[in-house]
């Protein structure tokens, strides 16, 4: 079969994008397949912060300090929604933009493994066991930001890559 290329033609330039330069493992699914993943992966990062939750509560450190640190366990899943939007960024890149190229999802993926492990879990763990107000509050905060900043990011996405066809009448 021959080779396709896809066209992009902007005010200021005129890009020739191969069918080759698209990521060979997202061609291979069906559509249906990344709009189940879109559905059902938020869910799933859903039910596995649950799950961490409830394994918090029924271990016998947390039972043992009492009924007063039940809010800590909110603590604990400070970074689902932070998770849930790079799921859904992801979800959005895959199918709707087709001329984003596969360093975009790779770079998002990477900046969201490098905010979860490096930022947000080791600040819900410490808020966790040591329970401080300004710790708590600074948590809040940069988890604002990194919600903000992702926002931002997805909108960017959507203004560089979008196609003709995907414009607003």
């Amino acid at each position: 079969m021959g080779r396709i290329n896809i066209i992009v033609m902007t005010p200021s330039t005129t890009t020739v994008v191969s069918r080759e330069a698209r990521n060979s493992e997202l061609e291979r699914r069906s559509r249906r397949h990344l709009w189940a993943r879109a559905v059902f992966g938020p869910l799933l990062v859903l039910a596995a912060a649950l799950g961490l939750v409830y394994v918090s509560y029924r271990s016998v450190d947390t039972v043992r300090r009492g009924s007063g640190t039940a809010w800590r366990l909110l603590i604990i899943v400070s970074w689902w929604p932070y998770a849930t939007l790079v799921d859904v960024i992801l979800s959005y890149v895959t199918l709707s933009l087709p001329l984003a190229p596969v360093a975009v999802r790779n770079a998002l993926v990477v900046v969201y493994t490098a905010g979860l492990l490096f930022l947000f879990m080791p600040a819900s763990a410490a808020v966790f066991f040591y329970g401080h107000a300004p710790a708590i509050v600074a948590l809040g905060f940069s988890l604002a930001a990194a919600l903000a900043g992702l926002v931002a990011f997805w909108i960017w996405l959507d203004r560089t890559y979008r196609t003709v066809d995907y414009l607003p009448r």
